[in-house]
C-alpha cells in the first residue's frame, strides 16, 4: 500500500515540480523577474495544483469533509517549504548555476513534504479522536 501512495505522491509531485520549475524559467530568464519573486509565485501556480492531485489522486480524501483544515495545513506546509527552498536555492546559487540550485534546494525540501503531507495534512483525524 505504500509503496502506491509513495509512487502517486512522487507522480503528483512531477507534475507540480513541472509546474513550478516551468513557471520559474518563465518568470525568471523569459521575462527578467527577480529570482525570489519568481520562486514564491512558481511554488504558489504548482501548490495549488498539487493539493488537489494530492488530495483527490494520492490519499483519495475526496469526501473527508476537511477540505478547509487540509488546505490550511497543506498551504501551511507550502509556506513553511517555500521559505526553506527559497534560503537554500540562495545558498546553493553561490556554488550553481541558478536552475541546478533550484533543483537541489527543492529536492531536499522533498522527503519531508511526503511526511508531512501523508501523516499531518491528510492524516486519518478520526484515529485521533478515538
Amino acid at each position: 500500500m505504500w509503496r502506491r501512495t509513495w509512487a502517486r505522491y512522487g507522480a503528483v509531485q512531477i507534475v507540480g515540480y513541472l509546474i513550478d520549475f516551468l513557471t520559474f524559467i518563465l518568470l525568471f530568464r523569459g521575462l527578467g523577474a527577480p529570482v525570489l519573486a519568481a520562486n514564491v509565485v512558481a511554488k504558489a501556480c504548482a501548490a495549488t495544483a498539487t493539493f488537489f492531485g494530492q488530495k483527490y489522486i494520492t490519499f483519495g480524501k475526496a469526501d473527508s469533509g476537511r477540505g478547509k483544515s487540509e488546505a490550511f495545513l497543506y498551504f501551511s506546509l507550502v509556506a513553511v517549504n517555500g521559505v526553506l527552498a527559497s534560503g537554500l536555492l540562495l545558498l546553493f546559487r553561490s556554488i550553481l548555476w541558478t536552475e541546478a540550485a533550484k533543483i537541489a534546494a527543492d529536492g531536499i525540501v522533498f522527503v519531508l513534504s511526503y511526511v508531512v503531507t501523508k501523516h499531518i495534512v491528510f492524516g486519518d483525524r478520526r484515529a485521533d479522536r478515538t
